[in-house]
Parts: structure tokens; C-alpha cells; sequence
């Protein structure tokens, strides 16, 4: 019986070692994994807020952008 105890917690540590040498050796491909989830996150976020507000002609959209650029 304790051996079957003992086992899932290697497994267990064994998993952690291997998930954490693949981060520290993959940091940057880790680091755009999370900036591409934060960015949907965002951007998901941003679409659900547009659809709850007013529709605006094209029109005024680019009067608007226009004016802003001067």
C-alpha cells in the first residue's frame, strides 16, 4: 500500500520537472503563448462591448479618424 502512495507522488514530481525545464528551456515561446491568449482575451472582450453599443455609419467613422489625425 505505500508503495502505490509513493508512486503518484514521483509521477507527480516527475511531471513538474519535466513541465518546468520545458518553460525555462522554451521561454520565449512560452512568453508569445501568453501574450497571444492575453491579446484574444482583449480583443474578445473589446467585440462583445461593440456589439452592445450603437451602430455608426462608416461615414462618421472616418470623418471622426480624420479629424483626429490633424
Amino acid at each position: 500500500m505505500a508503495k502505490s502512495k509513493k508512486q503518484p507522488n514521483s509521477l507527480k514530481s516527475l511531471i513538474k520537472s519535466v513541465v518546468t525545464e520545458m518553460i525555462e528551456e522554451n521561454e520565449e515561446l512560452v512568453r508569445r503563448i501568453f501574450e497571444e491568449a492575453i491579446e484574444d482575451a482583449f480583443m474578445s472582450k473589446a467585440i462583445n462591448n461593440g456589439r452592445k453599443s450603437r451602430k455608426v455609419s462608416r461615414e462618421k467613422i472616418f470623418r471622426t479618424l480624420a479629424e483626429s489625425s490633424r
